[in-house]
């Protein structure tokens, strides 16, 4: 798991998936000593934590095809262009989730990556850098809600007695209720040729379009 944002969320996927264990990578010391102590007593060896960028985890930490499922909950959004190198979900990123992830068993079996957010600019933005990678890594698209539906968070409502329903969200800097979610499997091996290529990632910045070029209207 990529991002260590929401405690409550991670704690829900535990449950949610209980056979499973889950290694959450995040850049933030505070953000995953705060996750630790509230769920290694009660997950115990199921969670474990890694403080480290994403990028690095996947090409010089976790062994190639060793991840069955790979999840990147509320990536923020970093809207302009100025801060847009900061994104997570870029093209580079999606290619090296590939190497970690195992080769789907057959076309229904859970295999693959999922991500999702609030914001239909950034969801517009990370459909096209999952494209733009198609042309160096092999991906078949999942529906979110049928394979990774256990990852995905339901929307919630709060009952109060003298007001209205009010909408709980999954996560602090959460926006609105309705989240969108995009995933896909690995079908096969990329080539050599595209191994090597994704191990040269220099590090470089990288910049790219401010959000708000991404219609609130374009289709995911």
């Amino acid at each position: 798991m990529f991002g260590c944002k929401s405690t409550d969320y991670i704690k829900r996927s535990l449950e949610n998936n209980p056979t499973t264990s889950v290694l959450v990578v995040d850049h933030s010391l505070k953000a995953l000593s705060n996750a630790s102590a509230v769920l290694f007593p009660e997950f115990g060896t199921r969670v474990a934590f890694l403080r480290s960028d994403p990028m690095f985890t996947c090409l010089h930490i976790l062994p190639s095809e060793s991840t069955d499922v790979a999840i990147v909950p509320m990536p923020t959004p970093f809207r302009s262009q100025s801060s847009s190198h900061r994104r997570l979900f870029t093209c580079g990123f999606v290619c090296a989730l590939h190497l970690i992830l195992k080769k789907r068993e057959s076309v229904g079996d859970d295999r693959g990556f999922v991500t999702f957010t609030d914001s239909q600019p950034l969801a517009s933005f990370m459909l096209e850098q999952l494209d733009e990678s198609k042309l160096i890594v092999p991906w078949k698209q999942k529906n979110p809600s049928n394979t990774f539906s256990s990852w995905i968070p339901k929307q919630s409502v709060s009952d109060d007695d003298e007001s209205e329903p009010q909408v709980v969200k999954n996560f602090p800097k959460q926006r609105f209720p309705d989240l969108i979610a995009l995933a896909a499997a690995k079908p096969e091996v990329a080539s050599k040729q595209a191994i090597d290529l994704i191990y040269s990632y220099d590090y470089k910045r990288r910049h790219y379009n401010p959000l708000d070029q991404y219609s609130e209207e374009s289709g995911v």
